[in-house]
């Protein structure tokens, strides 16, 4: 007579992960990766740096509000949630707020994002020869296009100097997203990197469009213009791609050139 084996089961309860970011000028509490059941209604609240004050969330990809603390329904996996923070800024002795920039430069940064079947596909722009003698501030407005793909759906995310300043998410084909963050002086260097990266799933083959401009507001008109990327950036982006190709010619040439010389051949006599 066979033998019953006895096997206890256990249920695995399902765990959605959530992450909590902040920009630089603040922090979350709580902060980081956390693990939460399903529906679970997370309290974050955003701690502003001396200097500065808290400015938005960011949640799913979309403009959450500014209400602080903020409860947001963890309803599905992977979710990510972004406190952002400006710096603060002190109206003058007569109470009126403060005036516009006097003057302002805008560096443009459009183009396209083409993964294929990667995971992510990134690009950025150096925005330099920034006059920080005269700068008062400056904003990053950005546009996005879900242009077409196969696997919907995408994340975008966009930094300014390594930091994240903004994220997005794209469903459907057709879909745009639209923002602008803040650049205080604290922020801005004489040479920085606005950056933009797409993330999608294995095989999406989704295409993204961009159109990103940098403004810079100063005092009075610099010496030089603050510029994006010229030929010798492109260059240095691009060197490994140019290597390749270079070595594909290469390559080429030497294979048509090692090929025997074509003869035809005619008996004696035969001539014409």
């Amino acid at each position: 007579m066979a033998s019953i084996i006895n096997v206890a089961l256990e249920s695995t309860a399902v765990q959605y992960t959530v992450r909590i970011y902040s920009g630089s000028g603040g922090s979350t509490d709580p902060s980081g990766a956390l693990t939460v059941t399903p529906d679970t209604q997370l309290t974050v609240t955003a701690i502003p740096y001396s200097g500065y004050v808290f400015d938005r969330w960011t949640y799913k990809g979309q403009d959450a509000g500014s209400a602080n603390p903020q409860t947001f329904l963890i309803d599905r996996d992977a979710i990510t949630i972004l406190a952002s923070f400006k710096e603060e800024v002190t109206p003058p002795p007569n109470g009126e707020p403060p005036t516009e920039w006097p003057v302002q430069k805008q560096v443009p940064f459009t183009g396209r994002m083409a993964p294929g079947w990667a995971l992510e596909a990134t690009d950025s722009t150096p925005i330099k020869n920034v006059d920080l003698t005269r700068i008062l501030g400056g904003r990053v407005d950005y546009a996005l296009r879900y242009e077409s793909g196969i696997l919907p759906g995408m994340m975008v995310y966009i930094y300014w100097n390594d930091e994240l300043m903004a994220s997005e998410r794209l469903s459907n084909v057709g879909q745009t997203a639209t923002g602008t963050f803040e650049l205080g002086t604290a922020r801005i260097r004489a040479t920085n990197t606005l950056a933009i990266k797409m993330v999608q799933g294995p095989l999406g083959y989704n295409v993204c469009s961009f159109d990103c401009p940098t403004i810079l507001g100063f005092t009075e008109e610099p010496d030089q213009p603050p510029t994006g990327e010229d030929w010798l950036d492109w260059l240095k982006k691009n060197a490994w791609w140019i290597a390749i190709g270079a070595g594909t010619v290469i390559i080429g040439i030497a294979l048509i050139s090692a090929r025997p010389p074509f003869v035809i051949y005619q008996p004696p006599g035969k001539g014409g």
